[in-house]
């Protein structure tokens, strides 16, 4: 856009003896979650292959005859057909031929492996991918370079799902929706250090080039597409656009972080949803410094909205809700940059902006606006509101402000005071202290720099970076909102209201009664491990009606699984159906095959016996095998834990094969908070007793630093 803009342990050979089964549970979050995502591919039978061994001269029906390329593969599908595309580097491919709504053309990976799609940098028109036809999944694809890393583009291009993807160091852009492609998805992928045009960030501002491109851009009369459950950060340009003449546009449920210029831009769109997304600056891109000679750090707003080029409608028509913004420069922006326009149409409901240099800051003209129940929190110097020209009806109400400048509140010629404000504009404004669980928090950075500690690959979820800013129980926004305008759900999907009113914020106040589970009262030890557990899709409960955790039943080897592969993965993580069994003991029907796979896949298991190789899916952990599988976790599948020289925990003999696990375990404080308070009064480690499902909730979250 427009530069002049602001395995170490035998568990194989462990024979669990003395344990009764566990009934197997189909875990409705682990199981249903991304279900829509789930039927397209788990029954599907690979009907194309293609590997860096095969050849184009071949058939591609089997692995023995696969093709080399996955452009040969492409030329030839049919509608219900799938490509299985085995790990390797790949160059560009393109896919003209089409699906339909009910046997959709599928690219996928093979299993779990990693194919590559290697297109030139620098090279403007040349996509890593590009999809011109209609009902068209790809799915699991990493894409390197490329004028677009991903491109869907052309009037025939619609109803196409991109899943799954990992997409960096495109030229101008990651992912590109254009020319009127319509009904098209985005979702579950990681976009991040696109836009290299612009690398040194700024370096356009001097070349002459005058514009920059994106993460992911929506833009040339597209319509009715949906970006959802991405992470897109550390963009050069834009991070999530929907750009001119685009229509009916809905982000959600996204983390956008430390972008270059905006990190949400509507640029003469109209008609789009904004809802649950996290969106922030770290403190790292921040401060970083002016990348070029004459280069400004733009230090990129939230959310911002314009017209750029002269080209696109006047914005309109947006609802942006459930969303939290954290240390931008401003929180929402509205600003003229080459062409005058009046903004028609802004609900604005039940956001949380947090500690940015300016909540709502419309430099331009904005007439319609509807904000209520947004909390507005600032330890910064700025204006809480600052509408310089407003125009036609505008409603304001419900709204808490705290922080800001001692005039905080700008409304066309004249600033006002607190009480001012609530004079000539909203008379249901609060003014006090929202306490949040911790404001003074700024998420954490997803990218990694030379100069700079590196950060873990596995990338926090999306509610993990978003719990610090949860109303506490003394919060003085619990029920003090309205229903007008008020969202069905939070930002975590629960339900509104859930007190005597509606809350003010992103957050519905969950407390005493209003837990997930019946049996996990906010008095149960473990209840803010399994319920953040659960919130980000970790983890679900062993009964629908009614909702049960079964927090004292011990953990299933397929449970298990469950577990560890989300938490190497992450939340709301589905892995591929097998083609193949692994196992003896694990049918390719059973609803935890996948999760066994992916556990031997990703070498944290051997099994529990050999000759046949067998899971054991119905046997229940013990406490011994839950340290291994929770230290691996933390540390990789190679580690392993050095030789203790003494143990905390007397019934731990040193000579016992799993000694230095519960010893490590132990030393990362997985241990000694993730046992029942009544156990705690010894030094037992109990390492052949069962892991309860609460133990292996508290692990998984303390592995996970929460």
């Amino acid at each position: 856009m427009l530069a002049n803009r602001g395995p170490g342990s035998p568990l194989g050979d462990v024979s669990l003896r003395g344990i009764p089964s566990y009934p197997a549970l189909i875990l409705a979050i682990l199981v249903a979650s991304s279900a829509i995502d789930d039927v397209q591919g788990q029954a599907q039978q690979c009907t194309h292959y293609v590997a860096p061994t095969g050849s184009d001269s071949k058939d591609g029906r089997t692995l023995n005859s696969a093709f080399r390329t996955i452009q040969r593969a492409s030329d030839g599908v049919n509608p219900g057909d799938v490509v299985c595309v085995r790990g390797g580097a790949y160059g560009p491919f393109t896919v003209s031929r089409s699906g339909t709504p009910t046997q959709p053309v599928i690219f996928r990976t093979y299993q779990q492996e990693k194919p590559i799609i290697q297109a030139p940098s620098g090279v403007y028109n040349v996509s890593g991918i590009a999809v011109v036809g209609s009902f068209v999944m790809i799915d699991g694809f990493t894409v390197r370079g490329g004028d677009d890393g991903i491109l869907i583009y052309g009037p025939a291009a619609s109803y196409n799902r991109i899943l799954n993807c990992d997409v960096s160091g495109g030229w101008r852009r990651g992912i590109t929706i254009w020319d009127r492609a319509h009904h098209n998805t985005v979702k579950g992928c990681r976009v991040y250090d696109n836009a290299r045009e612009n690398w040194p960030r700024g370096i356009v501002t001097l070349n002459g080039v005058g514009s920059w491109g994106g993460g992911v851009i929506a833009s040339s009369q597209s319509s009715d597409n949906t970006i959802e459950e991405n992470y897109i950060y550390w963009n050069h340009g834009e991070g999530l656009t929907a750009g001119s003449y685009v229509k009916s546009t809905v982000f959600r449920r996204n983390v956008i972080a430390d972008n270059w210029a905006a990190n949400i831009y509507l640029v003469g769109t109209t008609d789009a949803v904004v809802e649950d997304n996290v969106v922030y600056l770290s403190n790292e891109a921040k401060q970083w410094p002016n990348c070029v000679a004459r280069c400004y750090n733009n230090n990129a707003s939230g959310i911002d909205i314009s017209i750029e080029y002269h080209a696109g409608d006047s914005p309109a028509d947006f609802r942006i809700r459930n969303n939290i913004l954290v240390n931008t420069v401003a929180g929402i922006r509205s600003f003229i940059n080459d062409a005058s326009f009046v903004a028609d149409g802004l609900t604005l409901a039940n956001n949380t902006f947090v500690n940015n240099e300016s909540g709502i800051f419309f430099a331009s003209p904005f007439q319609n606006v509807t904000a209520r129940n947004n909390i507005i929190l600032q330890d910064h110097t700025g204006e809480l509101v600052y509408f310089a020209d407003p125009r036609g009806t505008n409603a304001f109400s419900h709204n808490s402000y705290h922080g800001g400048k001692s005039n905080p509140f700008r409304w066309g010629s004249e600033s006002y005071d607190f009480q001012g404000w609530m004079n000539i504009q909203e008379p249901t404004a609060r003014g006090t202290d929202p306490k949040l669980a911790d404001s003074s928090i700024i998420p954490a950075r997803l990218w990694n720099d030379p100069s700079l500690p590196e950060v873990p690959d596995l990338l926090p979820s999306r509610l993990a970076l978003a719990a610090p800013y949860r109303l506490t129980p003394s919060s003085p926004a619990i029920d003090a909102g309205t229903s007008q305008d008020a969202p069905s759900s939070d930002i975590e999907g629960n339900p509104r209201p859930r007190g005597a009113g509606y809350d003010i914020g992103a957050y519905e106040f969950q407390q005493g009664n209003h837990t997930t589970f019946v049996d996990v009262p906010s008095t149960h030890w473990a209840y803010p491990q399994i319920e953040a557990l659960f919130h980000a899709a970790f983890l679900g409960g062993c009964s629908e009606a009614p909702r049960l955790f079964c927090p004292q039943d011990g953990l299933s080897r397929a449970e298990a699984a469950v577990f560890v592969v989300r938490g190497l993965r992450g939340g709301g993580f589905l892995p591929p159906e097998p083609e193949s069994a692994v196992f003896s003991d694990v049918a390719l029907e059973a609803w935890f095959a996948k999760w066994a796979d992916a556990l031997w896949l990703d070498r944290f298991t051997s099994g529990c016996g050999t000759n046949p190789l067998s899971y054991c899916p119905l046997q229940v952990h013990t406490r011994a095998e839950g340290a291994v599988f929770f230290v691996r976790m933390l540390r990789g599948a190679d580690y392993l834990p050095p030789q203790p020289g003494r143990l905390f925990y007397s019934d731990v003999a040193l000579d016992a094969w799993y000694a230095k696990w519960v010893a490590t375990a132990d030393a990362e404080g997985l241990t000694r908070e993730c046992e029942d308070p009544s156990q705690r009064t010894d030094t037992n480690y109990r390492p052949t007793d069962g892991l309860t499902r609460a133990e292996a909730a508290c692990m998984l979250a303390k592995a996970k630093d929460w």
